[in-house]
């Protein structure tokens, strides 16, 4: 499936802008670049047919988010009127929310929790408290006919809240970029600003990546990915309020007023997170459950191979009924991902560019970070939960696993052509995760690092002027 847009390769179309008339201050209609010779797929790493034109049809329903009379636009969002009206539009978007949670076996369209999610994609990025409330009410619809999709409903619902909050997350990372990439024509002081937004991409695509493995460890066996699904809620949240903050401050810094759309989305995120699973005592419950896994943990790990091409990375593939014979367990799978990941990565050194070197290095070191919680994390097992030295290890732990799902799913793309497969932004990634555990490289970057951020950087400005979103799957949209 594709969405063609037609006009000369360097055309640079200025569309309609919102009422002040400005261009690329966030959240105006953007400036998109136009390419006649191209077929520009739906999405670089696509869904089957069916999972695209749901999507699609998701996102006309809910129609342009810059017109400011559409209930379901980001003015009407920011002026929290959004959603509210009803009639034909709203029954039009919920019946199709609804639908998406009906096992397909049922009449409904659900085969699969990441197909789901992609689906939704479209109104999760729209507004946190509207993707949470429809999410939330379609699920709760399905628990009372007794058709929870997934089996462990409460689950999905936890896995749907951070989903949630990366899409929306993404759509303010977007309005930043766009806001920094045309002043930055001009206002050469306005550049400083792109290795920030750079790194916070590379942020939102790790935690992608773990919710993304971790909805589809969902269609494991029941008992298997606990510690996964604890890493997702208090890993993903922790990160993102980081992306969060430092929106803020780039927004604040280049002179948009506290009152601007842009702005107001960064706030509102902050305050709709509590309310869509995924507030402070929802860390807090996350974190517990993970140091009650760190035995479990520590065991996977003297059991680890290498399991870099394990179906759970395989994103865009279906997951077999049984996907990882005999043990089909996801925890396993993503701490001995790093041991392998780091092989792989050294073994491609000799051939390989400044960029794989400077990612094996890092690699290197998260896995001597895994080692050395080995002991600590069995230990873990006579110690009480409540005790910081425990939490202080449960928080370690959800870091490296963030990072595993980072190398495992760029090991599991690698060599097929797509960003998500080249190692510009897991270096990026995993450069940060390794400054959070303090076992990161000291000073500025080198050569390699500034490279990454440049190639990261130039990604994301490219995405937005040819209408890409900021996901793993690098999807088209239609405004």
């Amino acid at each position: 499936m594709a969405l063609i847009r037609s006009g000369p390769v360097q055309e640079r179309v200025v569309e309609p802008t919102g009422p002040t008339g400005a261009v690329g201050t966030g959240l105006d209609r953007p400036v998109r670049t136009r390419h006649h010779a191209l077929a520009h797929p739906y999405a670089a790493l696509a869904p089957t047919v069916d999972v695209a034109l749901r999507a699609v049809r998701l996102e006309a329903l809910l129609s342009d988010p810059y017109d400011e009379a559409n209930p379901y636009g980001f003015h009407a969002l920011r002026e929290g009127t959004g959603g509210r009206v009803g009639g034909a539009q709203r029954t039009a978007v919920e019946a199709a929310v609804r639908a998406e949670f009906v096992p397909a076996a049922r009449g409904g369209r659900f085969t699969a929790a990441d197909d789901l999610v992609r689906v939704l994609r479209p109104l999760l990025r729209r507004d946190l408290a509207l993707g949470h409330a429809h999410g939330a009410r379609a699920l709760i619809a399905a628990t009372q006919r007794e058709e929870p999709v997934p089996e462990r409903a409460g689950e999905f619902a936890a896995l749907l809240g951070p989903s949630a909050l990366i899409a929306t997350t993404g759509t303010a990372l977007r309005a930043a970029v766009r806001m920094v990439a045309e002043r930055g024509r001009t206002e050469p002081e306005v550049r400083q600003w792109r290795g920030p937004l750079a790194a916070a991409f590379a942020d939102l695509l790790a935690c992608e990546a773990l919710v993304a493995v971790g909805l589809r460890a969902s269609a494991l066996p029941h008992g298997s990915g606990r510690a996964l699904r604890a890493a997702v809620g208090y890993a993903t949240v922790l990160v993102v309020g980081g992306v969060l903050d430092e929106l803020e401050l780039v927004l604040g810094e280049c002179g948009r007023p506290v009152d601007s759309l842009e702005r107001r989305m960064v706030a509102e995120l902050a305050a709709d997170a509590s309310r869509s699973g995924a507030g402070p005592t929802d860390v807090r419950a996350h974190q517990s459950d993970l140091v009650r896994e760190l035995p479990a943990l520590a065991c996977a790990f003297e059991r680890r191979s290498d399991t870099t091409g394990a179906v759970l990375f395989r994103l865009g593939e279906a997951m077999p009924a049984r996907s990882v014979p005999p043990a089909p367990e996801g925890d396993d799978t993503l701490v001995g991902v790093l041991t392998g990941a780091a092989a792989r990565l050294s073994t491609a050194v000799a051939g390989g560019e400044a960029v794989t070197a400077a990612l094996a290095r890092v690699a290197g070191r998260l896995v001597s970070e895994q080692r050395a919680l080995h002991g600590p994390c069995l230990a873990a097992a006579h110690a009480g939960r409540a005790e910081p030295t425990v939490r202080a290890l449960a928080d370690r732990q959800a870091m490296l696993l963030l990072a595993a799902a980072v190398l495992g799913v760029q090991g599991a793309a690698a060599g097929r052509g797509l960003f998500l497969g080249g190692e510009h932004w897991p270096l990026l990634a995993a450069t940060r995760i390794a400054t959070r555990l303090g076992i990161g490289p000291g000073g500025p970057g080198g050569p390699a690092d500034i490279e990454a951020q440049q190639r990261v950087w130039a990604e994301l400005d490219g995405r937005d002027r040819l209408g890409v979103d900021c996901d793993l799957y690098a999807t088209r949209v239609l405004w």
